[in-house]
Protein backbone atom coordinates (compact mmCIF):
# COMPACT_ATOMS: atom_id res chain seq x y z
CA UNK A 1 0.00 0.00 0.00
CA UNK A 2 1.14 3.23 -1.28
CA UNK A 3 2.00 6.21 1.46
CA UNK A 4 0.41 9.14 0.31
CA UNK A 5 2.13 12.11 1.52
CA UNK A 6 0.78 15.99 1.88
CA UNK A 7 1.83 18.45 -0.95
CA UNK A 8 3.75 21.35 -0.51
CA UNK A 9 0.39 23.46 -0.69
CA UNK A 10 -1.40 21.30 1.55
CA UNK A 11 1.44 21.96 4.26
CA UNK A 12 1.61 25.86 3.40
CA UNK A 13 -2.38 26.21 4.24
CA UNK A 14 -2.03 23.55 7.35
CA UNK A 15 1.06 26.42 8.65
CA UNK A 16 -1.51 29.46 7.48
CA UNK A 17 -4.38 28.23 9.52
CA UNK A 18 -1.82 27.26 12.03
CA UNK A 19 -0.93 31.17 12.47
CA UNK A 20 -3.72 32.40 12.50
CA UNK A 21 -5.85 30.46 14.97
CA UNK A 22 -5.91 30.84 18.66
CA UNK A 23 -3.59 28.54 20.21
CA UNK A 24 -4.49 25.00 20.35
CA UNK A 25 -5.65 24.14 23.99
CA UNK A 26 -3.48 21.63 25.74
CA UNK A 27 -5.80 20.41 28.21
CA UNK A 28 -9.32 20.89 28.79
CA UNK A 29 -10.72 23.97 30.67
CA UNK A 30 -12.01 27.53 29.53
CA UNK A 31 -9.94 29.80 27.31
CA UNK A 32 -10.05 33.27 26.40
CA UNK A 33 -8.70 34.67 22.95
CA UNK A 34 -7.53 38.27 23.69
CA UNK A 35 -7.35 39.98 20.11
CA UNK A 36 -5.10 43.38 19.86
CA UNK A 37 -3.61 45.19 17.23
CA UNK A 38 -0.21 43.47 18.44
CA UNK A 39 -1.57 40.15 18.02
CA UNK A 40 -3.56 37.74 20.26
CA UNK A 41 -2.71 36.26 23.19
CA UNK A 42 -4.71 33.38 24.87
CA UNK A 43 -5.39 32.62 28.75
CA UNK A 44 -6.70 29.28 30.59
CA UNK A 45 -9.17 30.37 33.36
CA UNK A 46 -8.77 28.64 36.56
CA UNK A 47 -12.85 28.21 37.06
CA UNK A 48 -12.59 24.94 39.88
CA UNK A 49 -10.20 27.95 42.39
CA UNK A 50 -11.46 31.41 41.62
CA UNK A 51 -15.13 30.49 40.27
CA UNK A 52 -16.94 34.04 40.76
CA UNK A 53 -13.71 36.17 38.64
CA UNK A 54 -14.04 33.30 35.64
CA UNK A 55 -18.24 33.51 35.80
CA UNK A 56 -17.68 37.46 35.83
CA UNK A 57 -15.01 37.53 33.28
CA UNK A 58 -16.94 34.96 31.01
CA UNK A 59 -20.44 36.61 31.36
CA UNK A 60 -18.64 39.69 30.55
CA UNK A 61 -16.87 38.92 27.56
CA UNK A 62 -20.07 37.19 26.04
CA UNK A 63 -22.39 39.42 26.76
CA UNK A 64 -24.09 37.09 28.72
CA UNK A 65 -24.02 39.03 31.77
CA UNK A 66 -26.03 42.17 32.32
CA UNK A 67 -23.37 45.12 33.24
CA UNK A 68 -23.51 48.89 33.72
CA UNK A 69 -21.89 52.07 32.31
CA UNK A 70 -21.04 54.92 34.51
CA UNK A 71 -24.10 56.69 33.49
CA UNK A 72 -26.33 53.48 35.03
CA UNK A 73 -27.71 52.05 31.54
CA UNK A 74 -28.32 48.40 31.41
CA UNK A 75 -26.45 46.80 28.85
CA UNK A 76 -27.64 43.45 27.94
CA UNK A 77 -26.25 40.73 25.22
CA UNK A 78 -23.48 43.07 24.54
CA UNK A 79 -19.82 42.27 25.35
CA UNK A 80 -18.00 44.16 27.63
CA UNK A 81 -14.69 43.76 26.81
CA UNK A 82 -14.78 44.30 22.94
CA UNK A 83 -12.96 48.22 22.08
CA UNK A 84 -11.84 48.73 25.64
CA UNK A 85 -8.81 49.80 26.65
CA UNK A 86 -5.06 48.40 28.48
CA UNK A 87 -5.25 51.71 30.29
CA UNK A 88 -2.60 51.47 32.90
CA UNK A 89 0.70 50.09 32.17
CA UNK A 90 3.60 49.20 34.53
CA UNK A 91 6.22 49.10 32.22
CA UNK A 92 7.71 45.63 32.85
CA UNK A 93 5.75 44.68 35.14
CA UNK A 94 2.10 44.16 34.19
CA UNK A 95 -0.61 45.73 32.11
CA UNK A 96 -4.16 46.66 33.22
CA UNK A 97 -7.46 47.09 31.85
CA UNK A 98 -11.41 45.87 31.69
CA UNK A 99 -12.69 49.23 32.41
CA UNK A 100 -15.12 52.43 31.14
CA UNK A 101 -13.89 55.76 30.65
CA UNK A 102 -16.02 57.48 33.60
CA UNK A 103 -16.93 61.20 33.57
CA UNK A 104 -13.95 62.20 36.06
CA UNK A 105 -11.64 63.15 33.09
CA UNK A 106 -7.94 64.46 34.25
CA UNK A 107 -6.62 66.88 31.36
CA UNK A 108 -2.93 66.82 30.27
CA UNK A 109 -0.74 69.25 28.42
CA UNK A 110 0.62 68.69 25.22
CA UNK A 111 3.31 70.84 23.68
CA UNK A 112 2.39 72.24 20.15
CA UNK A 113 3.88 75.67 19.16
CA UNK A 114 4.61 78.53 18.40
CA UNK A 115 2.38 79.49 15.63
CA UNK A 116 -0.27 82.71 14.83
CA UNK A 117 -3.41 82.73 15.95
CA UNK A 118 -7.01 84.48 14.76
CA UNK A 119 -9.75 85.54 16.40
CA UNK A 120 -12.06 83.99 17.08
CA UNK A 121 -10.63 80.50 17.23
CA UNK A 122 -12.60 76.88 17.62
CA UNK A 123 -10.31 73.80 18.97
CA UNK A 124 -12.26 71.01 16.94
CA UNK A 125 -12.67 67.86 18.37
CA UNK A 126 -11.28 64.86 16.85
CA UNK A 127 -12.36 61.46 18.22
CA UNK A 128 -10.32 57.95 18.38
CA UNK A 129 -10.93 54.20 19.45
CA UNK A 130 -14.70 54.99 20.93
CA UNK A 131 -15.67 52.50 23.13
CA UNK A 132 -19.38 52.63 24.26
CA UNK A 133 -19.15 55.59 26.59
CA UNK A 134 -16.13 57.45 24.80
CA UNK A 135 -12.28 56.99 24.95
CA UNK A 136 -9.92 59.29 23.93
CA UNK A 137 -10.91 62.62 22.85
CA UNK A 138 -8.15 65.47 21.30
CA UNK A 139 -8.25 68.93 20.88
CA UNK A 140 -6.93 70.34 17.87
CA UNK A 141 -4.32 72.32 17.36
CA UNK A 142 -4.34 76.07 16.99
CA UNK A 143 -1.47 78.51 17.39
CA UNK A 144 0.89 80.40 19.84
CA UNK A 145 3.14 83.61 19.38
CA UNK A 146 5.26 85.24 21.56
CA UNK A 147 4.97 89.06 21.96
CA UNK A 148 5.75 91.66 24.35
CA UNK A 149 1.89 93.20 24.52
CA UNK A 150 0.15 93.90 27.47
CA UNK A 151 -1.28 90.64 28.53
CA UNK A 152 -4.22 89.87 29.39
CA UNK A 153 -4.03 86.37 32.52
CA UNK A 154 -7.10 84.16 32.23
CA UNK A 155 -6.87 81.32 34.36
CA UNK A 156 -9.70 78.47 33.63
CA UNK A 157 -10.58 76.59 36.60
CA UNK A 158 -12.62 72.88 37.11
CA UNK A 159 -13.64 71.65 40.54
CA UNK A 160 -10.65 73.55 41.85
CA UNK A 161 -8.16 72.77 40.11
CA UNK A 162 -6.52 75.33 37.77
CA UNK A 163 -6.14 74.26 33.79
CA UNK A 164 -5.64 76.26 31.47
CA UNK A 165 -3.61 79.81 31.85
CA UNK A 166 -3.29 82.45 29.08
CA UNK A 167 -2.07 85.23 27.89
CA UNK A 168 -2.96 87.72 24.92
CA UNK A 169 -1.96 90.81 23.86
CA UNK A 170 -6.08 91.77 23.15
CA UNK A 171 -7.47 94.07 25.83
CA UNK A 172 -10.72 92.29 25.82
CA UNK A 173 -11.08 88.33 25.26
CA UNK A 174 -13.96 86.17 26.35
CA UNK A 175 -13.48 82.42 26.77
CA UNK A 176 -16.12 80.23 27.41
CA UNK A 177 -16.25 76.20 27.82
CA UNK A 178 -18.05 74.06 25.32
CA UNK A 179 -19.39 70.76 26.58
CA UNK A 180 -19.44 67.81 23.87
CA UNK A 181 -21.94 65.32 23.40
CA UNK A 182 -20.94 61.56 24.59
CA UNK A 183 -21.49 60.12 21.17
CA UNK A 184 -18.40 58.96 18.73
CA UNK A 185 -18.56 62.39 16.56
CA UNK A 186 -17.78 64.46 19.35
CA UNK A 187 -20.09 67.05 18.43
CA UNK A 188 -20.78 70.13 20.08
CA UNK A 189 -24.27 70.12 21.33
CA UNK A 190 -24.54 73.03 24.25
CA UNK A 191 -22.07 75.91 25.51
CA UNK A 192 -23.68 76.87 28.62
CA UNK A 193 -21.29 75.56 31.83
CA UNK A 194 -19.55 79.31 31.84
CA UNK A 195 -19.21 82.58 30.44
CA UNK A 196 -16.99 85.12 31.35
CA UNK A 197 -14.86 88.26 30.27
CA UNK A 198 -11.66 89.72 31.07
CA UNK A 199 -10.23 93.60 30.52
CA UNK A 200 -6.79 94.33 29.88
CA UNK A 201 -4.41 93.81 33.04
CA UNK A 202 -6.87 92.17 35.11
CA UNK A 203 -5.56 90.16 37.91
CA UNK A 204 -6.05 86.33 37.44
CA UNK A 205 -9.99 84.90 37.65
CA UNK A 206 -10.78 81.69 37.68
CA UNK A 207 -13.54 80.26 35.66
CA UNK A 208 -15.31 77.48 37.60
CA UNK A 209 -17.36 74.36 37.16
CA UNK A 210 -18.03 71.23 39.38
CA UNK A 211 -19.82 69.59 36.40
CA UNK A 212 -17.20 66.46 34.95
CA UNK A 213 -17.65 67.00 31.66
CA UNK A 214 -15.43 66.91 28.35
CA UNK A 215 -15.33 70.58 26.68
CA UNK A 216 -13.19 72.31 24.83
CA UNK A 217 -12.13 76.01 25.14
CA UNK A 218 -13.04 78.66 22.76
CA UNK A 219 -10.78 82.67 22.67
CA UNK A 220 -12.78 85.21 20.95
CA UNK A 221 -11.75 88.76 21.07
CA UNK A 222 -15.12 91.02 22.43
CA UNK A 223 -13.20 94.48 21.95
CA UNK A 224 -15.89 96.86 19.90
CA UNK A 225 -13.40 96.44 16.79
CA UNK A 226 -12.55 92.62 16.92
CA UNK A 227 -9.08 92.27 15.28
CA UNK A 228 -6.97 89.11 15.28
CA UNK A 229 -4.85 88.57 18.56
CA UNK A 230 -2.08 86.89 19.76
CA UNK A 231 -1.44 84.48 22.76
CA UNK A 232 1.69 84.73 24.89
CA UNK A 233 1.36 81.73 27.37
CA UNK A 234 -0.40 78.78 27.48
CA UNK A 235 -0.13 76.10 30.11
CA UNK A 236 -1.49 73.66 32.69
CA UNK A 237 0.19 73.16 35.89
CA UNK A 238 3.68 73.83 34.56
CA UNK A 239 5.20 76.76 32.76
CA UNK A 240 5.74 74.71 29.27
CA UNK A 241 3.62 76.72 26.07
CA UNK A 242 0.60 74.69 25.50
CA UNK A 243 -1.99 75.39 23.63
CA UNK A 244 -3.70 71.47 22.07
CA UNK A 245 -4.57 69.42 25.08
CA UNK A 246 -5.04 66.09 25.43
CA UNK A 247 -8.34 65.15 27.43
CA UNK A 248 -7.72 61.34 28.54
CA UNK A 249 -9.98 59.14 30.94
CA UNK A 250 -7.85 58.37 34.19
CA UNK A 251 -10.16 57.02 36.07
CA UNK A 252 -11.92 53.65 35.06
CA UNK A 253 -15.18 52.38 35.77
CA UNK A 254 -16.00 49.00 36.06
CA UNK A 255 -19.33 47.21 34.74
CA UNK A 256 -21.03 48.26 37.68
CA UNK A 257 -21.06 45.88 40.36
CA UNK A 258 -18.70 44.23 42.63
CA UNK A 259 -18.13 40.74 44.26
CA UNK A 260 -15.75 39.16 47.30
CA UNK A 261 -12.26 38.41 46.03
CA UNK A 262 -10.27 35.10 46.54
CA UNK A 263 -7.18 35.60 47.25
CA UNK A 264 -6.48 32.63 49.41
CA UNK A 265 -6.70 30.43 46.35
CA UNK A 266 -3.26 29.40 46.25
CA UNK A 267 -2.28 31.30 42.92
CA UNK A 268 0.35 33.41 42.90
CA UNK A 269 2.00 36.03 40.79
CA UNK A 270 4.06 35.11 37.72
CA UNK A 271 4.76 35.99 34.24
CA UNK A 272 1.66 34.72 32.49
CA UNK A 273 -1.04 35.51 35.59
CA UNK A 274 -4.35 36.84 34.71
CA UNK A 275 -5.75 38.88 37.77
CA UNK A 276 -8.68 40.71 39.32
CA UNK A 277 -7.87 44.70 39.48
CA UNK A 278 -9.32 46.33 42.72
CA UNK A 279 -9.54 49.70 44.59
CA UNK A 280 -10.52 47.92 47.97
CA UNK A 281 -10.74 44.40 49.29
CA UNK A 282 -13.81 42.21 47.94
CA UNK A 283 -14.47 44.77 45.29
CA UNK A 284 -13.56 42.60 42.40
CA UNK A 285 -15.27 43.42 38.96
CA UNK A 286 -14.53 43.65 35.64
CA UNK A 287 -10.89 44.96 35.59
CA UNK A 288 -8.07 42.95 35.38
CA UNK A 289 -4.29 42.68 34.99
CA UNK A 290 -1.87 40.55 33.25
CA UNK A 291 1.65 39.70 34.85
CA UNK A 292 4.89 40.28 32.71
CA UNK A 293 7.21 39.75 36.00
CA UNK A 294 6.74 37.90 39.42
CA UNK A 295 5.32 39.95 41.71
CA UNK A 296 5.35 37.90 45.19
CA UNK A 297 3.64 41.28 47.09
CA UNK A 298 0.35 41.18 44.99
CA UNK A 299 -0.04 37.29 46.24
CA UNK A 300 -2.75 36.99 49.06
CA UNK A 301 -4.06 40.57 48.15
CA UNK A 302 -5.30 40.15 44.39
CA UNK A 303 -7.46 37.15 43.08
CA UNK A 304 -5.65 35.52 40.17
CA UNK A 305 -8.51 33.75 38.27
CA UNK A 306 -6.12 32.46 35.31
CA UNK A 307 -2.75 31.96 33.21
CA UNK A 308 -1.52 32.88 29.73
CA UNK A 309 -0.81 29.90 28.01
CA UNK A 310 0.01 31.69 24.46
CA UNK A 311 1.12 35.00 23.13
CA UNK A 312 2.86 35.93 26.30
CA UNK A 313 5.33 38.40 24.05
CA UNK A 314 2.23 39.92 22.90
CA UNK A 315 1.44 40.88 26.18
CA UNK A 316 5.38 42.23 27.03
CA UNK A 317 4.79 43.62 23.49
CA UNK A 318 2.15 46.37 25.28
CA UNK A 319 4.21 46.19 28.58
CA UNK A 320 6.74 47.97 26.83
CA UNK A 321 4.72 51.26 25.38
CA UNK A 322 5.70 54.55 26.71
CA UNK A 323 3.26 55.30 29.38
CA UNK A 324 2.55 59.44 31.14
CA UNK A 325 3.57 58.19 34.73
CA UNK A 326 1.67 61.58 35.59
CA UNK A 327 -1.79 60.25 34.20
CA UNK A 328 -1.97 56.88 36.09
CA UNK A 329 0.54 55.45 33.64
CA UNK A 330 -1.62 55.49 31.10
CA UNK A 331 -0.39 54.51 27.53
CA UNK A 332 0.81 57.90 25.26
CA UNK A 333 -1.19 55.84 22.30
CA UNK A 334 -4.07 53.68 23.33
CA UNK A 335 -3.82 50.08 23.44
CA UNK A 336 -7.29 48.30 22.08
CA UNK A 337 -8.65 44.93 23.32
CA UNK A 338 -10.22 44.47 20.07
CA UNK A 339 -12.60 41.85 21.26
CA UNK A 340 -12.43 38.27 23.48
CA UNK A 341 -13.47 34.94 22.80
CA UNK A 342 -14.15 32.63 25.35
CA UNK A 343 -13.90 28.91 24.44
CA UNK A 344 -14.74 26.02 26.14
CA UNK A 345 -13.14 22.75 26.21
CA UNK A 346 -14.14 19.61 27.85
CA UNK A 347 -17.69 18.14 29.77
CA UNK A 348 -16.31 20.20 32.81
CA UNK A 349 -15.69 23.69 30.90
CA UNK A 350 -18.89 23.38 29.09
CA UNK A 351 -20.68 22.69 32.48
CA UNK A 352 -19.38 25.61 34.66
CA UNK A 353 -22.56 27.81 34.78
CA UNK A 354 -21.44 31.56 35.13
CA UNK A 355 -24.97 32.36 36.76
CA UNK A 356 -24.54 29.77 39.74
CA UNK A 357 -21.65 31.69 41.55
CA UNK A 358 -23.30 33.80 43.52
CA UNK A 359 -22.87 37.33 41.38
CA UNK A 360 -24.73 40.42 41.66
CA UNK A 361 -27.44 40.71 39.09
CA UNK A 362 -28.33 43.94 37.11
CA UNK A 363 -31.29 45.06 35.71
CA UNK A 364 -33.43 47.86 34.88
CA UNK A 365 -35.88 49.10 37.62
CA UNK A 366 -39.94 49.61 37.18
CA UNK A 367 -40.81 53.04 37.76
CA UNK A 368 -44.45 54.12 38.67
CA UNK A 369 -45.56 58.17 37.87
CA UNK A 370 -48.03 59.66 39.77
CA UNK A 371 -48.70 63.60 39.32
CA UNK A 372 -49.58 65.68 42.83
CA UNK A 373 -50.76 69.24 43.20
CA UNK A 374 -47.55 70.20 42.49
CA UNK A 375 -44.60 68.13 40.70
CA UNK A 376 -44.48 64.44 39.52
CA UNK A 377 -43.69 61.50 41.40
CA UNK A 378 -41.98 58.58 41.02
CA UNK A 379 -42.38 55.56 42.80
CA UNK A 380 -39.32 52.75 42.17
CA UNK A 381 -39.93 49.10 43.54
CA UNK A 382 -36.69 48.20 45.17
CA UNK A 383 -35.47 44.86 45.37
CA UNK A 384 -34.01 43.35 48.84
CA UNK A 385 -30.01 43.90 49.12
CA UNK A 386 -29.61 46.36 46.03
CA UNK A 387 -27.69 49.31 44.89
CA UNK A 388 -30.14 51.99 42.97
CA UNK A 389 -28.65 54.66 41.03
CA UNK A 390 -31.56 56.90 38.93
CA UNK A 391 -31.08 59.41 36.14
CA UNK A 392 -33.39 62.34 34.97
CA UNK A 393 -33.34 64.58 32.07
CA UNK A 394 -36.62 67.67 31.72
CA UNK A 395 -35.47 67.41 28.08
CA UNK A 396 -34.71 65.08 25.85
CA UNK A 397 -33.43 68.23 23.25
CA UNK A 398 -30.55 68.35 25.88
CA UNK A 399 -28.07 65.57 25.25
CA UNK A 400 -24.51 64.28 26.22
CA UNK A 401 -21.98 65.23 29.00
CA UNK A 402 -24.39 67.23 31.72
CA UNK A 403 -27.59 66.73 30.46
CA UNK A 404 -28.72 63.75 32.69
CA UNK A 405 -28.59 63.86 36.15
CA UNK A 406 -27.67 61.21 38.00
CA UNK A 407 -28.05 60.38 41.74
CA UNK A 408 -26.43 56.89 43.21
CA UNK A 409 -29.10 56.39 45.85
CA UNK A 410 -26.86 54.04 47.57
CA UNK A 411 -27.05 50.76 49.38
CA UNK A 412 -30.51 49.98 50.60
CA UNK A 413 -31.63 47.40 53.74
CA UNK A 414 -30.59 43.96 53.47
CA UNK A 415 -33.90 42.68 55.10
CA UNK A 416 -36.46 43.96 52.90
CA UNK A 417 -38.30 44.59 49.22
CA UNK A 418 -39.59 48.43 49.59
CA UNK A 419 -41.16 50.82 47.07
CA UNK A 420 -39.39 54.51 46.96
CA UNK A 421 -40.67 57.63 46.08
CA UNK A 422 -38.80 60.48 44.98
CA UNK A 423 -40.87 63.42 44.63
CA UNK A 424 -39.55 66.15 42.32
CA UNK A 425 -40.98 69.98 41.31
CA UNK A 426 -41.13 69.14 37.42
CA UNK A 427 -44.61 68.29 35.67
CA UNK A 428 -42.34 66.71 32.93
CA UNK A 429 -39.51 64.26 33.39
CA UNK A 430 -37.37 61.54 31.43
CA UNK A 431 -36.55 59.06 34.04
CA UNK A 432 -34.62 55.46 34.49
CA UNK A 433 -33.05 53.63 37.27
CA UNK A 434 -31.44 50.43 37.20
CA UNK A 435 -30.35 47.99 40.14
CA UNK A 436 -27.51 45.64 41.08
CA UNK A 437 -28.78 43.09 43.18
CA UNK A 438 -26.40 41.00 45.72
CA UNK A 439 -27.80 37.42 46.68
CA UNK A 440 -25.21 37.41 49.62
CA UNK A 441 -25.79 39.67 52.34
CA UNK A 442 -23.61 42.62 53.10
CA UNK A 443 -20.91 42.91 56.13
CA UNK A 444 -20.56 46.74 57.14
CA UNK A 445 -22.93 48.51 57.84
CA UNK A 446 -24.48 51.75 55.80
CA UNK A 447 -22.44 54.05 58.53
CA UNK A 448 -20.04 54.23 61.18
CA UNK A 449 -22.35 56.54 63.43
CA UNK A 450 -23.89 55.09 66.11
CA UNK A 451 -21.23 52.16 66.27
CA UNK A 452 -18.01 50.72 68.42
CA UNK A 453 -15.02 49.62 66.67
CA UNK A 454 -12.19 47.50 68.29
CA UNK A 455 -9.39 47.34 65.67
CA UNK A 456 -6.54 45.27 66.64
CA UNK A 457 -2.84 46.70 65.02
CA UNK A 458 -0.91 43.21 64.73
CA UNK A 459 2.05 44.39 63.29
CA UNK A 460 2.84 46.14 66.20
CA UNK A 461 5.02 45.12 68.85
CA UNK A 462 3.67 44.96 71.25
CA UNK A 463 -0.25 44.37 69.81
CA UNK A 464 -2.35 47.48 70.44
CA UNK A 465 -6.09 47.25 70.92
CA UNK A 466 -7.87 50.62 69.57
CA UNK A 467 -11.59 51.35 70.67
CA UNK A 468 -13.57 53.93 68.55
CA UNK A 469 -16.79 54.80 69.52
CA UNK A 470 -18.71 57.22 67.44
CA UNK A 471 -22.50 59.11 68.08
CA UNK A 472 -25.70 58.69 66.36
CA UNK A 473 -24.96 62.68 65.68
CA UNK A 474 -22.50 63.83 63.45
CA UNK A 475 -22.02 66.90 65.77
CA UNK A 476 -21.41 65.23 68.25
CA UNK A 477 -17.23 64.57 69.11
CA UNK A 478 -16.45 60.81 69.54
CA UNK A 479 -13.93 58.86 71.73
CA UNK A 480 -10.75 56.85 71.06
CA UNK A 481 -8.81 54.60 73.61
CA UNK A 482 -5.83 52.92 72.95
CA UNK A 483 -3.91 50.42 74.98
CA UNK A 484 -0.30 49.08 73.60
CA UNK A 485 1.14 46.62 76.46
CA UNK A 486 1.25 48.45 79.89
CA UNK A 487 0.93 51.59 78.24
CA UNK A 488 -2.62 53.29 77.92
CA UNK A 489 -4.05 56.34 75.86
CA UNK A 490 -7.37 58.26 75.66
CA UNK A 491 -9.07 61.44 73.35
CA UNK A 492 -11.63 62.59 71.10
CA UNK A 493 -12.59 62.25 67.52
CA UNK A 494 -12.87 65.22 65.83
CA UNK A 495 -16.07 66.25 64.27
CA UNK A 496 -16.41 66.63 60.48
CA UNK A 497 -13.20 64.67 59.69
CA UNK A 498 -14.80 61.21 59.42
CA UNK A 499 -15.52 59.55 55.97
CA UNK A 500 -17.12 56.32 55.79
CA UNK A 501 -17.37 54.91 52.15
CA UNK A 502 -19.41 51.76 52.33
CA UNK A 503 -19.43 48.53 49.47
CA UNK A 504 -21.41 45.50 50.37
CA UNK A 505 -18.29 43.78 52.01
CA UNK A 506 -16.06 46.15 52.28
CA UNK A 507 -15.50 49.99 53.41
CA UNK A 508 -12.92 52.97 53.04
CA UNK A 509 -13.05 54.54 56.34
CA UNK A 510 -10.84 57.95 57.46
CA UNK A 511 -11.32 59.96 60.65
CA UNK A 512 -9.21 62.35 62.88
CA UNK A 513 -8.39 62.33 66.11
CA UNK A 514 -6.47 64.07 69.13
CA UNK A 515 -3.56 62.58 68.56
CA UNK A 516 -3.53 60.96 64.44
CA UNK A 517 -4.94 60.83 61.21
CA UNK A 518 -6.44 57.58 59.77
CA UNK A 519 -7.04 56.13 57.30
CA UNK A 520 -7.99 52.55 56.40
CA UNK A 521 -9.47 49.93 54.57
CA UNK A 522 -11.78 47.11 55.92
CA UNK A 523 -12.28 43.82 54.58
CA UNK A 524 -15.33 42.05 56.01
CA UNK A 525 -15.97 38.94 54.20
CA UNK A 526 -18.99 37.22 53.67
CA UNK A 527 -20.59 35.65 56.93
CA UNK A 528 -17.48 36.81 58.82
CA UNK A 529 -17.97 38.69 62.47
CA UNK A 530 -14.07 39.73 62.61
CA UNK A 531 -12.94 41.40 59.33
CA UNK A 532 -9.51 42.84 58.22
CA UNK A 533 -8.15 45.98 57.35
CA UNK A 534 -5.04 47.76 56.01
CA UNK A 535 -4.40 51.54 56.83
CA UNK A 536 -2.02 54.25 57.19
CA UNK A 537 -1.17 56.72 60.84
CA UNK A 538 0.05 59.87 60.48
CA UNK A 539 0.52 62.51 63.75
CA UNK A 540 -1.65 64.85 63.51
CA UNK A 541 1.15 67.90 63.16
CA UNK A 542 3.38 65.72 60.98
CA UNK A 543 1.14 64.75 58.18
CA UNK A 544 5.00 63.25 56.22
CA UNK A 545 5.37 60.68 58.81
CA UNK A 546 3.55 57.80 57.56
CA UNK A 547 2.97 54.43 59.77
CA UNK A 548 1.75 51.22 57.93
CA UNK A 549 -0.91 49.14 59.95
CA UNK A 550 -2.74 45.96 59.26
CA UNK A 551 -5.18 43.60 61.47
CA UNK A 552 -8.11 43.03 62.65
CA UNK A 553 -11.44 44.28 63.49
CA UNK A 554 -14.95 43.94 65.30
CA UNK A 555 -17.84 46.42 64.94
CA UNK A 556 -20.89 46.65 67.02
CA UNK A 557 -24.09 47.16 67.06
Amino acid sequence: MKTRFPSILHLALACLFAFLSPAAPAQDGIYADFATARGTFTARLDFERAPKAVAAFVGLATGEKNWLDPFGNVHAATPFYDGTLFHRVLPGLAIQGGGLPSPADVWVPANYGPATLAAPIDLPLLTTNLPPGVSTIRLGTATLAVTSAPAIPLTVMRAGEPLEFIQTNRTRVTAWMVSTSAGPTGTVVQSNLCLDTWLANATTQALATNLAVRFDLRLTNSEATPAPFTISGFHAWSATNVLARHSVATNFANAGFYFPDNVTNGLRHVPGTLSMARSLPNTDGSQFFVCVATNTAWDGNYTVFGHVVAGLDVVEAIASVPVDAGNNDRPLDDQVLERVTIRRVGAAAGAFDIHAQGLPRVDNVPLRLDFPTNGLDVTLDIPARSEILFRWNTDLARQGWGAWETNDLGYFTNALSAPLTLRTPVSRLFCHASSVTYPIPWTLPATHRGRTFVFRWTNTAPETAETLRFPSSWIQKGAWTRVSGTNAASGEIFVGYDQWTRFPYSAAFSFWDSQFTHAYQLRMDPGATTGTFTGRLSPLLDSSTVYALSGTFTVSP
